[in-house]
């Protein structure tokens, strides 16, 4: 399941002092993966700085 972060909530997600869950469940928000559209890519994407261009991202 996707984890959506709002701007306000990016600096205390990476905070590695937060660790308090109640406080953790505030800043984070499921979303169904039915709400994002999705496709299979090159495995190129495994390979970091072999090839990186935009067309990582391009349907395979």
């Amino acid at each position: 399941m996707p984890l959506i972060l709002t701007n306000e909530s990016i600096e205390p997600w990476l905070d590695p002092a937060l660790t308090d869950r109640d406080t953790i469940r505030r800043f984070v928000r499921h979303v169904p993966a039915e709400a994002f559209t999705h496709w299979a890519v090159s495995t190129r994407v495994n390979k970091p700085g072999e090839g990186d261009d935009e067309g990582l991202a391009n349907p395979a």
